[in-house]
């Protein structure tokens, strides 16, 4: 077996400075989606139910009522998403 010689602490810190630099883009690129997610509620999923919680039924079952309920909850998802842009991912982008 060979000697193991220590490189120095300038080579190991260059080392990581490289590594550091080589993962910059990918970084950038996962916080500007991040962002997204932050400002946007995107996460957000299209409920199904419009009483407060399951197993709660609302007060009026007839198909014009529910059926207005569920279209109050698309458009508050649309809204919810509707900033999950690409121009907004390339502000963020450009903002890093």
């Amino acid at each position: 077996m060979g000697t193991w010689r220590f490189p120095g602490i300038a080579a190991i810190s260059t080392w990581i400075e490289q590594a550091a630099k080589s993962l910059q883009d990918y970084q950038v690129v996962r916080w500007a989606l991040a962002d997204l997610i932050q400002l946007s509620a995107s996460r957000q999923q299209l409920r199904t139910t419009w009483t407060g919680g399951s197993g709660k039924l609302p007060s009026l079952l007839t198909l014009q009522h529910c059926q207005s309920e569920a279209l109050t909850l698309i458009n508050q998802f649309q809204q919810a998403t509707s900033i999950v842009t690409q121009n907004r991912f390339l502000e963020s982008i450009a903002a890093y």
